[in-house]
C-alpha cells in the first residue's frame, strides 16, 4: 500500500487532493460559525431593543410647608471641609434614601492603611515555597 494515499469514506485520495479538502472544509467550518455568531449578535440586538424600558418620566416636584422640624444633631466630622460632608451626605441619600442619618464622618487613620498593606505583605511573602539547599 502506498503510504502518500488516503482513504477518505472509501476513496483513495492524492496529497494535493487531501489539502484542496482540508481547505474546503476549514472554509465551510468558519462560515458555519461565523454565521451562528452573526446570527446570536442579531438575537441580541432584537432582544435588546423588545426588553427596553420606556424613560421614566420626570419626577414632579410639590412644595409642601410644614412647620420646622428640630435641627437634626450635628455630625461629628473631626475637621473635615463641609463641602466633603455634603458630598458624602448626597452619596448617603442616593444609596440609601432620605431616611438615613449620619452619626459620624472621620478620616481613616494609618491603622486601616497599615493593615491592608500588612495583610498583602503576608499574602506575598507566604506565597513563596522555599527549598532547602541540597548539599
Amino acid at each position: 500500500m502506498n503510504h502518500a494515499l488516503s482513504i477518505i469514506a472509501g476513496a483513495v485520495i492524492a496529497p494535493e487532493e487531501r489539502f484542496g479538502a482540508s481547505l474546503q472544509l476549514s472554509v465551510v467550518g468558519m462560515l458555519v460559525v461565523f454565521s451562528a455568531l452573526a446570527l446570536i449578535q442579531i438575537m441580541l440586538v432584537l432582544l435588546e431593543r423588545a426588553t427596553r424600558q420606556a424613560p421614566a418620566p420626570e419626577p414632579v416636584v410639590a412644595s409642601v410647608v410644614a412647620s420646622p422640624a428640630p435641627p437634626p444633631a450635628a455630625p461629628i466630622t473631626d475637621g473635615i471641609a463641609p463641602e466633603i460632608i455634603a458630598v458624602i451626605s448626597a452619596a448617603v441619600v442616593a444609596a440609601v434614601g432620605t431616611g438615613a442619618r449620619i452619626t459620624r464622618i472621620r478620616l481613616a487613620g494609618k491603622e486601616a492603611e497599615s493593615m491592608w498593606s500588612d495583610l498583602g505583605r503576608r499574602d506575598q511573602h507566604t506565597s513563596h515555597r522555599l527549598r532547602k539547599k541540597s548539599q
